[in-house]
């Protein structure tokens, strides 16, 4: 029996995706009463699925990578589901040090198909038609945490995943020969590295002048405010 305190799901995902040869794994997880004993053996999931396990949990999001916003594990495994292709993708991330140029891509088109559009490959292309489709639309800046994240973070995002999924995949390994993680989308003191070019030139502009008219705004507010403490003065004295 295995106690995790924590409830953290890492062991959990673990000890299901590893093989144990039949030996008999419990584990004791969470506190209070939101504490259970999980019985990994009896585990229901088939050998494929077990497969991408681990890749799918490091790419959702953990304790060392991010998430999508709004976008939670059970959204990720439903879409994985739909294609064969997206199966054996999350089986494939993490067999190698580095993922490859094929694989990014297939990541790429799953996280499209994620936020909603099978037909789009491209995330900065879907960033730009959700973005246009609100605006002139509704005449109104989307929530920008609803986007799917541009090509350069995803890209940064899958390094990491990949790195972390690489590990979870050699839990069972006494000694793992890693790269440094400054290569694998951290910097030297471990923070996420991110890019800041997230938008085509006139979506910025877009941004820019909703924040300059927003401030005006603000202005204004306060100005009316002002002469409402006047008028009170005035009043009083």
């Amino acid at each position: 029996m295995v106690r995790s305190p924590s409830g953290d799901i890492d062991i959990l995902a673990l000890f299901v995706a590893h093989s144990f040869n039949g030996v008999q794994v419990l584990v004791d997880n969470g506190t209070g009463k939101n504490r259970k004993v999980t019985y990994i053996t009896s585990s229901t999931l088939s050998e494929d699925k077990k497969k991408v396990l681990l890749g799918l949990h490091a790419f959702s999001g953990n304790d060392y990578v991010s998430s999508f916003f709004g976008k939670g594990k059970i959204a990720l495994w439903k879409n994985m589901l739909q294609r064969s292709e997206f199966i054996e993708m999350f089986a494939a991330l993490g067999s190698r040090a580095h993922a490859s140029d094929d694989l990014i891509q297939e990541l790429e088109n799953f996280v499209c198909v994620l936020y909603g559009d099978q037909r789009i490959g491209s995330v900065d292309e879907l960033r730009y038609k959700m973005f246009m489709h609100k605006f002139e639309k509704e005449g109104k800046v989307l929530d920008l945490s609803l986007l799917p994240p541009c090509k350069a973070n995803l890209q940064l995002h899958i390094m990491r995943a990949n790195y972390v999924a690489f590990i979870f995949q050699r839990a069972n390994c006494l000694v793992l020969n890693l790269d440094d993680p400054v290569n694998n989308g951290w910097d030297s003191s471990g923070r996420a590295v991110w890019s800041n070019t997230c938008f085509p030139e006139d979506i910025t502009e877009i941004l820019i002048e909703f924040e300059e008219d927003n401030e005006s705004l603000g202005m204004l507010q306060c100005n009316e405010g002002d002469d409402d403490v006047d008028e009170i003065l005035d009043e009083e004295y």
